[in-house]
């Protein structure tokens, strides 16, 4: 007689601390555990982890046309139901991942992915692609083919500790509403992402030293391109504009970073009365003969990123297809997650090692508009 496998379900789930350490060992949140052990069907209206709310009776969003109103941190820290309080790190955890997805994602213009672990150690990608291996095109009969060569770096990505310690006392988060405690999460997660996108500005600048494609970005000076400006006066007009971003192919140019003040002036930079770039992309450009594409310029969708990492007078491009590859290690503290499910803390650390690693050097480019 075949053997009958039963899927326990949200009520016969029993929560413990060691459901983090299970996690942990496999590279999952607790919410993605909670999913293997409770699979959602396709049209469940909530997830595992939102099934253990429920079985707790936990409500995390007002609801006031229907006179539902969302719970406290008290609920978390039930005495008759202990297991309930497992959930609370995990909630917290959660609140931080939408909240970095809802607010203005600086990374997500500067990365072309992730690759997440917990073993905390990462290496990135060791690629030669210079001009003299990377060119090729037709070649006579025995020719050696172009190549590219690509392996594991030798060196370790280099990780850094991104945290913020909230003093926020137990007998606080007792008493206070899950959408206000949600709150101060989502603040703390937009300051983590802001500090984030500046290392990752640093590494596109100053490179990672992991591989030839990884040293500094090439720097351009305004005065190299060769376009006239009003004597005395080093002044970023449209034509050097094109002509920098022209100079990426056969990458283009998809993200801008730079100071407030240079993203002002490359944005009310004089332009021709009809531009041109733009005019193009409005124009039915489905006829043969008909008006000409832009290729690999882009200059209308260019995304322009302010950051105060960023130096004066430099503005900073990249494809971010091909220039930034992130790591972000989903180990977690145990000391920690534990303080906080026995109700012995006085604050919580949000705490997150992220570390980033060049892939291709002709991706990346710098334009110094003072020189």
């Amino acid at each position: 007689m075949a053997e009958i496998t039963l899927t326990p379900r949200a009520n016969d789930i029993k929560l413990s601390k060691d459901l983090y350490i299970e996690a942990s060992n496999k590279n999952l949140t607790l919410s993605a555990l909670l999913e293997e052990m409770d699979p959602s069907e396709s049209n469940d209206k909530l997830d595992a982890f939102e099934r253990q709310l429920k079985r707790f009776g936990i409500v995390t969003k007002d609801d006031p046309e229907h006179g539902v109103f969302a719970s406290t941190g008290q609920l978390f820290f039930q005495s008759n139901v202990p297991e309930s309080r497992v959930l609370f790190p995990e909630f917290i955890e959660r609140s931080i991942r939408a909240a970095m997805m809802d607010e203005t994602d600086y990374l997500a213009y500067l990365v072309n992915g992730w690759t997440t672990s917990n073993a905390g150690i990462f290496r990135a990608l060791y690629v030669d692609d210079t001009a003299t291996t990377r060119k090729s095109g037709r070649r006579g009969e025995g020719a050696r083919v172009a190549k590219m060569k690509v392996t594991w770096s030798e060196k370790t990505v280099n990780m850094n500790d991104f945290g913020i310690e909230i003093d926020m006392s137990y007998e606080f988060t007792k008493w206070a509403s899950l959408p206000m405690i949600q709150t101060i999460l989502k603040r703390a997660a937009m300051q983590r992402r802001y500090d984030e996108a500046g290392e990752a500005l640093t590494t596109i600048i100053s490179g990672d030293g992991g591989s030839k494609e990884s040293t500094a970005a090439a720097n351009t000076n305004l005065s190299d391109l060769g376009v006239a400006t009003p004597e005395g006066t080093e002044e970023l007009t449209y034509v050097a504009w094109l002509k920098w971003a022209a100079s990426f192919a056969p990458y283009v140019l998809t993200t801008l970073i730079g100071t407030v003040d240079d993203i002002i002036e490359w944005f009310t930079m004089a332009k021709p009365s009809t531009d041109p770039a733009v005019m193009y992309q409005l124009l039915d450009k489905s006829q043969t003969g008909g008006v000409p594409t832009l290729v690999n310029l882009g200059v209308s969708q260019v995304a322009a990123v302010c950051h105060s990492d960023s130096s004066a007078s430099v503005l900073v491009g990249i494809d971010k297809r091909f220039a930034l590859h992130g790591y972000r290690d989903m180990g977690m503290d145990m000391v920690e997650t534990d303080r906080v499910i026995d109700a012995k803390f006085d604050k919580i650390v949000i705490s997150n090692k992220v570390g980033f690693a060049n892939i291709f050097a002709a991706a990346r480019k710098k334009l110094t508009t003072s020189a």
